[in-house]
């Protein structure tokens, strides 16, 4: 229908291209899963187009049909969650603003403006500044990033030790290193998964280390020590970093204040896309871009940034 030279859909317009139940539908709208759209002389809710291809994509995700009473239950958000109607949105208005974030024009600097304000938001959930936060595809390349600082030729780096229990991007990098040459360390942990942080001390770990503990587990959810951990590793004058990709969103999160050196994050665990994540780095002087050949990141991660 028409309202005021505008196209609106009707509820019952919107479940049909969806695919989805008026019921579905209207209870995705009371949980805020969708927009909600607006009334209409008090009675009808109408919905724009733009809120009716959200709505769309938003079936696709949560593999919605048509039958009632059929909804598929996901409970698997520690491997990755929906994106929600508002990163939706999000990742509309940015495709939509044409523009290369290094360019000196005013698309390249709109483009950037946008950037900035998802940089200072992804601080600000991890209790950091705008400034330590470096963008990259994810959590497996924050981790990679941040382990690769060791034997760099910038870095005076030269050992790594990680716990026992790290994710794949974590033991599958160092295994790898380990056969390049480099000396890596298995911190060992108890009978639930904890850092054993008597037996941490007692490890040869000394201001060549970077030490690397995950810090909540994806697979069991274990949350480690993180303060204790860091007061032994400081002690040692080593690096210390934390995966704090199941963390993020999920828990407080004070990078600023503490006694880490890096910190990876990611999107896709707390309703945001795949393939967008970060790392924080208190130093940003010390870190060395795994990926080269742009002065993107201020020169910490080669390559046009995914806006």
């Amino acid at each position: 229908m028409q309202v005021n030279g505008v196209t609106y859909f009707t509820v019952s317009e919107v479940a049909c291209e969806a695919g989805v139940s008026r019921q579905t539908l209207w209870r995705w709208r009371q949980e805020g899963l969708v927009p909600r759209g607006r009334q209409y002389q008090g009675r009808r809710v109408l919905f724009d187009a733009t809120e009716t291809e959200l709505i769309k994509l938003q079936a696709e995700r949560l593999g919605q049909d048509c039958k009632p009473g059929e909804q598929g239950v996901y409970l698997d958000h520690a491997a990755t969650s929906w994106a929600t109607p508002e990163v939706i949105s999000a990742v509309e208005r940015a495709m939509r603003t044409v523009g290369n974030p290094s360019s000196a024009h005013s698309r390249g600097t709109a483009v950037s403006a946008l950037m900035e304000e998802a940089r200072s938001s992804v601080a600000m959930l991890a209790g950091g500044e705008p400034e330590q936060v470096v963008f990259t595809s994810g959590g497996t390349e924050g981790n990679n990033a941040v382990l690769r600082q060791v034997a760099h030729s910038r870095s005076p780096l030269r050992r790594l030790a990680i716990l026992e229990v790290e994710h794949p991007s974590v033991t599958g990098l160092a295994q790898q290193m380990e056969d390049e040459g480099i000396d890596v360390t298995h911190i060992p942990v108890d009978g639930d998964g904890i850092c054993c942080v008597d037996s941490l001390a007692e490890l040869d770990i000394a201001a060549d280390t970077l030490v690397s503990v995950q810090f909540v587990n994806s697979e069991t959810g274990v949350v480690q020590p993180l303060e204790q951990i860091a007061s032994v590793v400081k002690a040692t004058g080593a690096k210390l970093h934390t995966d704090a990709v199941q963390a993020y969103g999920k828990i407080s999160l004070e990078f600023s204040q503490l006694s880490v050196d890096f910190m990876t994050v990611s999107a896709h665990k707390i309703g945001g896309p795949c393939g967008v994540g970060a790392v924080l780095v208190k130093e940003m002087s010390e870190f060395q871009p795994l990926i080269v050949g742009g002065g993107q990141e201020s020169r910490r991660r080669g390559g046009t940034e995914n806006i």
